[in-house]
């Protein structure tokens, strides 16, 4: 297990298992749902409205998941090296991905558009990493 993540009403738990992401139940640790398919998971990340759970990987993606369907969303695919990091706007419309090509991305979580590179200095990619 490598990355996990609680839901914003603390009631799921997300953890990455090599291809899998496994979403339990916080309380019980019962599994509430499984997805599959992405290879060498990082870490996971919940959106803020609940909804979905990006996970990110060494194979230079982010997938979306969609926790009411249990499918894809959508594949990120923008990066040159590995993904190293994931996280949600606010809003839940946006992620931004950092990578280790030293580019930090902004995508549209419906369209799948990202910015060419969202941050252009080094003070700037430390900032930019975080919505918080």
């Amino acid at each position: 297990m490598r990355g996990v993540a609680y839901s914003p009403d603390g009631a799921r738990l997300a953890r990455a298992e090599g291809r899998d992401v496994v979403v339990c139940d916080a309380v019980t640790g019962f599994e509430v749902c499984q997805f599959t398919g992405h290879k060498d998971i990082k870490s996971v990340a919940f959106s803020p409205n609940g909804k979905l759970v990006a996970s990110d990987s060494e194979n230079k993606t982010v997938i979306i998941w969609d926790l009411s369907t249990g499918a894809c969303h959508s594949t990120l695919i923008e990066h040159l090296d590995r993904v190293v990091s994931v996280a949600f706007s606010p809003d839940s419309k946006l992620v931004v991905i950092s990578s280790g090509d030293q580019t930090v991305k902004i995508c549209d979580v419906s369209t799948g558009f990202c910015s060419v590179d969202a941050c252009q200095t080094l003070e700037d990619r430390a900032f930019c990493g975080y919505f918080a």
